[in-house]
């Protein structure tokens, strides 16, 4: 548990609340002051990505049982370090 926050903190530096109220008034501010048929495109192009994610899913080969299962059922291993 350690190791993963070590390593997250190495990605992101900073407070939490830091990043939230960055991010929020980043969103805000191009809400407010980028027009709607600037950011229209990329909107698009955003919202088709994420389909993608679905598609591989969908596409994918999955056991749908064993996905269930591990979704609810945690699974722990004994690691060293």
């Amino acid at each position: 548990m350690i190791r993963g926050a070590r390593r997250r903190n190495l990605v992101i530096v900073g407070l939490k609340r830091e990043h939230s109220l960055n991010s929020a008034a980043g969103s805000v501010l191009l809400e407010v002051f980028v027009p709607d048929h600037r950011h229209a495109g990329f909107l698009q192009w955003l919202t088709l990505v994420l389909f993608r994610y679905v598609a591989v899913v969908l596409v994918a080969d999955i056991s749908w049982a064993d996905l269930a299962f591990a979704t609810f059922v945690p699974s722990f291993s004994a690691f060293s370090g």
